[in-house]
């Protein structure tokens, strides 16, 4: 039970969830393998000195990037900035020298939570990267990396699948922001890893032993090295640590060298060239630790201990970096972000905060207990992170700026997390549009609430609820990926698919996939832009209509966004959300669902422990020959039922036949569209009978019982079918 797994620490789950709680089985310790060494004569390069590290730091990267393909990941902080401008300035030594360069690239990630200041450092020493590679004609390339969508932060906990990291939950953090998006975006430019072969990338990394004695025990268990290639995972990660020997103050005093280098005689200045004076990189080094540490005094410095990570960043008790910040005027701007983050810290381990129906059925129940966060918490959640998002735009346009300085909730994050909402059955249908329209067109605030921080208590004993298997005992066929006005309208043969979930046949909506799920962004903009309005306001009558018997709101807004192409799924996808809108019905029709839950009702539902429940007795299964009759009777209604316009008529079957006026001999005609008919339009001219053929049709069926009705026309229909075939000739799309 993921889900559960992420929401309390082991030891407490495991006291509380005895049954469900399993510990993972280790796998064989991988052992590191040493794959190349840096020649005799680099090896032996002194390096006492910071200008003797730097250079021998420079040999051995010039010889691997003459042999290997190089992946450096780059964050903006000294130790990546030291290694990548040592990494430049060998590339540009090889080929002034007339070698080989293999071909590198410069990965970044952006969380979309970075610290703003971090994050302007970033771009702005990316942008020197280019020109140098630009100047020097290297073969390098710059990819910044985004955590897809469904991963990003403001999805994840505002979208209410997931609790924030903290120490005591979970760290899924580094690997859904970071790890994923970099590894994939290494892979399709490197291809995979084939060691045994020969043929890898290798990645070079900033790592130090000095930086903690965590990391230090870390990096002699992977066996990293600053001379040699050595394979760290079974995974067939291969990499290389250049400055792994160097202290923090040498790092700082390179830095400190770069900006500096044109006013330090030149025996003191570095010994080769780099891309940059990393002015910036310096200064959030210093502004987040309040002054300059480095070269204090006889005794040797801790160098710069300053930590920049992600603004929301709950997995240390406090951001000493962020508060360094706002004690100067220039960083202000920053001070919401840390409010946000505090409110969302403190409440982690409030019960009150939580959502109490599990989502994953377990031995046909679910638990009823503390869960992911409510319905009505996230709902606050967006409400915070919107007021604060505008307060940043209006303030970056009064200071002239291009853009805001940072975002929370990015547009397609806003539908991603309604379009979750909708799917789970959290809120209304359109919640989140409603809360950025109160929030962007009304103007109105939801400032962050400053709370205590809520103690780790003890978890309440889990209950359960019985649910059978809810995603397959669905009362009707629309409960899951259906969409019953467009079948209407649009007719089974266009509206529907079929899928196979579990060895089943089901049918769901037709609809755009993809490999992964996905937000477009323009199809976001126009929403926003056109149909923010109508939408909300479909909203609020939604919330009246909750009140009528029998009207189903699940996934109301999911099936809207899948609808109209604001969103793409997974291919693989398909089957797992008409499960979960099944659930979701389910949830919904015993008052469990976010809009409509009933606590009492819930924990009267509840038992102490799972029971087994017997054998459902099932309908008997008819017989294969009846179930391939019904299969050919079905396949037979809709051939009949399927829908011919005129104006298909005219152009494919017969443009001599005037098929409207068959319609009044006895030719079945329908309207498609009620809007063709609106008052006012007293008939149909030459301007409009286009128009009129269009939304009008006939039924397949009808049309072949009025053809056989009347064989003359049904002679004048087969001349021209046959004809048209065999000549391909262009016809008239109207006849006179």
């Amino acid at each position: 039970m993921d889900m559960q797994a992420d929401l309390l620490s082991s030891e407490t789950f495991a006291q509380v969830h005895p049954v469900l709680f399993k510990p993972r089985k280790k796998s064989a310790e991988f052992q590191p393998v040493v794959l190349r060494t840096a020649p005799d004569e680099v090896v032996a390069m002194p390096e006492t000195t910071l200008h003797e590290k730097v250079l021998k730091a420079v040999a051995i990267l010039k010889w691997v990037m003459q042999q290997y393909e190089i992946c450096y990941s780059y964050s903006g902080g000294k130790d990546s900035s030291t290694v990548l401008s040592l990494a430049m300035a060998a590339a540009a030594q090889l080929k002034a020298e007339g070698k080989q360069v293999k071909r590198f690239l410069v990965l970044n990630s952006d969380t979309q939570v970075e610290n703003p200041e971090v994050l302007g450092v970033v771009r702005g020493e990316l942008a020197r990267v280019r020109e140098w590679i630009e100047e020097h004609g290297l073969p390098g390339h710059i990819a910044v990396t985004e955590p897809y969508i469904l991963s990003q932060w403001a999805v994840t906990i505002i979208g209410g699948k997931t609790l924030i990291s903290t120490p005591l939950t979970n760290r899924n953090c580094t690997t859904d922001l970071k790890s994923t998006p970099l590894g994939r975006v290494r892979t399709q430019f490197f291809g995979l890893n084939r060691v045994a072969e020969g043929k890898f990338t290798v990645g070079v990394t900033g790592v130090r032993f000095d930086e903690s004695a965590e990391r230090a025990g870390n990096m002699t268990k992977r066996a990293e090295s600053p001379i040699q290639l050595v394979q760290t995972h079974e995974n067939q990660d291969v990499f290389l640590a250049p400055i792994a020997n160097w202290t923090t103050d040498e790092v700082m005093e390179y830095i400190g060298l770069a900006v500096n280098r044109d006013v330090l005689p030149e025996e003191d200045r570095l010994p080769v060239a780099i891309y940059s004076d990393f002015v910036d990189v310096w200064r959030i080094y210093k502004d987040a630790e309040g002054e300059c540490t480095v070269g204090r005094g006889d005794k040797p410095s801790k160098g710069c201990g300053a930590r920049h990570g992600c603004y929301v960043c709950t997995m240390v008790g406090s951001d000493k970096s962020m508060d360094a910040f706002l004690s100067q005027e220039q960083y202000a701007y920053m001070e919401p972000l840390t409010r946000f983050r505090e409110y969302v810290n403190n409440t982690v381990y409030d019960l009150s905060k939580r959502t109490w129906i599990g989502r994953t059925i377990i031995d046909e129940h679910i638990v009823y207990g503390p869960d992911a966060y409510s319905p009505e918490y996230v709902q606050d959640l967006l409400r915070y992170a919107l007021t604060i998002d505008r307060d940043e735009k209006l303030a970056a346009e009064a200071l002239g700026l291009k853009e805001p300085r940072f975002q929370i909730v990015s547009p397609r994050a806003l539908v991603a997390i309604d379009a979750v909402w909708s799917l789970q059955a959290y809120t209304l249908p359109f919640s989140a549009l409603a809360i950025y329209y109160d929030v962007y067109v009304k103007g109105m605030r939801f400032d962050v609430p400053s709370v205590e921080k809520a103690p780790a208590g003890p978890v309440p004993k889990p209950r359960y609820i019985p649910v059978h298997n809810w995603d397959e005992d669905a009362p009707d066929a629309f409960t899951g990926l259906r969409n019953p006005i467009l079948e209407a309208t649009d007719g089974p043969c266009t509206a529907l698919r079929e899928i196979q979930v579990k060895g089943e046949s089901r049918q769901v909506m037709e609809m755009d996939t993809a490999r992964m799920f996905d937000v477009h962004e323009e199809s976001v903009g126009y929403l926003l832009d056109f149909e923010l309005e109508r939408l909300v306001k479909r909203h609020y009558e939604a919330a009246r209509r909750l009140t009528t018997a029998g009207v189903s709101l699940v996934g109301e807004g999911y099936k809207f966004y899948v609808q109209y192409g604001a969103i793409t799924l997974a291919k693989s996808q398909v089957g797992e959300v008409d499960s979960i809108l099944r659930r979701s019905s389910w949830r919904e029709q015993n008052r469990l669902s976010g809009y409509n839950y009933d606590r009492d009702h819930a924990f009267a539902m509840s038992l102490d422990a799972p029971v087994p429940l017997e054998e459902r007795k099932r309908p008997a299964r008819p017989a294969p020959e009846v179930v391939a009759e019904a299969e050919r009777k079905y396949r037979r209604s809709e051939v009949r039922d399927r829908r011919i316009p005129l104006s298909v008529l005219y152009a494919e079957w017969a443009p001599d036949v005037s098929w409207r006026t068959m319609g009044r001999h006895g030719l079945p005609v329908r309207k498609l569209l009620a809007h063709c008919l609106q008052k006012g339009n007293k008939q149909y001219g030459a301007q409009t009978f286009k128009g009129w053929a269009r939304h009008h049709f006939v039924r397949l069926g009808e049309l072949t019982q009025f053809l056989k009705d009347n064989p003359d026309v049904a002679e004048q229909v087969k001349e021209h079918r046959s004809a048209s075939r065999r000549k391909g000739m262009q016809l008239m799309l109207f006849a006179a």
